[in-house]
């Protein structure tokens, strides 16, 4: 009678690390310290995606993020500044509108996460 052992998964909070939002969020903040840099902020969005697109594991292979014994790191990594951000660039392409709305609720993002 074999028991069948599940597997044990661990750095819950880098896999959030990886994927899109987080990625394309921590492009934001690194282009946002200049002028120069901001101007350049749409190429290096782009670039990130590519990137994104060759490296990213299938999320589907992957076990459900509650599955994780540290889940709890990946909760604390979606409060950062570059996953919120990167969010809610990646909700805001979903739709026309929503890429209307996009300065506004990036503005919101900075100023809620200034506040905290």
């Amino acid at each position: 009678s074999h028991q069948l052992i599940k597997p044990i998964y661990y750095v819950a909070a880098d896999r959030v690390k990886q994927d899109l939002p987080y990625r394309l969020g921590a492009t934001m903040v690194s282009h946002s310290k200049s002028t120069k840099d901001l101007v350049k902020l749409p190429f290096a969005l782009v670039q990130e995606y590519r990137e994104f697109q060759k490296t990213h594991i299938n999320q589907e292979e992957l076990p459900p993020i509650e599955e994780y014994q540290d889940a709890y790191e990946a909760e604390k990594v979606k409060k950062h500044l570059s996953y919120k951000l990167g969010k809610t660039l990646v909700d805001s392409v979903k739709s026309p509108k929503g890429i209307l709305d996009l300065p506004v609720k990036m503005g919101k993002e900075i100023v809620g996460f200034k506040k905290k």
